[in-house]
């Protein structure tokens, strides 16, 4: 079964490395926690305010431990942690930045990769 049909019939994505089911999740609002070892995936500068705000909110651990509680304490019913303002906000803000889904991502990429190929100085 495809990626997306499975996602949607579960409750908590645990995610144990930065991939694109991760993303999907996140963009998708499917309830999820992550974790992975800062020292083994490194973040760009730029990304670490974003990934600070998931670690705030519950989103992301650094320890599988940690990650496991938690995942306990909200097992009952997960939405009630996921649907928080301060979690649903963490998480918009980080896909606003590194998982945009739009309808018009087609037009988006095209004005982004026309800017950046005329940044290029000629040669």
């Amino acid at each position: 079964e495809p990626l997306y049909p499975q996602l949607k019939k579960s409750r908590l994505l645990i995610g144990t490395y930065n991939s694109t089911a991760v993303l999907e999740a996140l963009a998708s609002n499917i309830p999820s926690v992550l974790f992975w070892d800062p020292a083994c995936w490194e973040v760009r500068p730029e990304a670490q305010p974003f990934m600070e705000s998931l670690i705030r909110t519950g989103i992301l651990w650094t320890t599988p431990e940690k990650a496991g509680d938690h995942v306990n304490a909200i097992a009952k019913d997960p939405s009630l942690w996921w649907d928080q303002e301060r979690v649903q906000e963490a998480r918009k803000q980080f896909c606003d930045r590194f998982a945009t889904i739009s309808r018009g991502w087609a037009s988006h990429w095209s004005v982004e990769l026309r800017r950046l190929v005329s940044a290029i100085p000629p040669s």
